[in-house]
């Protein structure tokens, strides 16, 4: 049986904050320290609510496929895969859902529901929601999350491996439009709705 306790990572860095850390902030935000590039995925203001309320809309939304489910939701797995390639160039907007700007999991969620495939707002539940693959079973549509120290920060939709480096489309962060791309870190799982 799944396990259907809510997702880990809802500890957030706003950006109007001085980058503490805040669980009760439940924007669901994280930005990457050091080297890497500012990613975000939020919750629009317009869904913030207290933490706990957070987990409850959370857990209302995990939909997707079920284990076993037909090669259509393969199919419709690598169409949101060709959605998402469709919005190449628009531009990164903090908690946007499109269908002309996007943050990282909203691009995910906008193309997903296209394709007909229901998955939450943010990266960090559609990483809770996802299935677990080895990067080797990686397949188009499938998708990357990235990480650090424990917390899901981003989302990207993987395209191709391009020899050993894998080709994503993804929305990076502000000042930055949808875009392929190849990871910046290691730091990374696959995930995947397909049945």
């Amino acid at each position: 049986m799944r396990d259907r306790r809510p997702p880990v990572g809802l500890g957030v860095k706003s950006p109007a904050s001085d980058g503490a850390l805040s669980g009760s902030n439940p924007t669901a935000h994280f930005t990457g320290v050091g080297e890497e590039p500012r990613v975000c995925c939020c919750v629009p203001a317009s869904c913030r609510r207290t933490p706990l309320k957070v987990v409850a809309l959370t857990t209302a939304v995990l939909l997707g496929p079920v284990p076993g489910a037909s090669a259509a939701s393969t199919k419709r797995v690598a169409l949101a895969s060709s959605i998402a390639l469709q919005q190449l160039g628009d531009p990164y907007v903090w908690g946007a859902i499109g269908p002309s700007s996007f943050d990282c999991s909203g691009l995910v969620q906008y193309s997903f529901r296209k394709a007909g495939i229901i998955v939450p707002r943010t990266a960090a539940a559609q990483a809770g929601r996802a299935r677990h693959i080895a990067r080797n079973q990686l397949r188009r549509g499938d998708l990357m999350f990235f990480s650090k120290g424990g917390r899901v920060y981003h989302v990207a939709v993987f395209l191709r491996w391009v020899g050993s480096r894998p080709e994503m489309v993804h929305a990076p962060r502000t000042g930055q439009d949808v875009r392929r791309a190849y990871p910046w870190t290691n730091s990374w799982f696959a995930g995947t709705f397909r049945g």
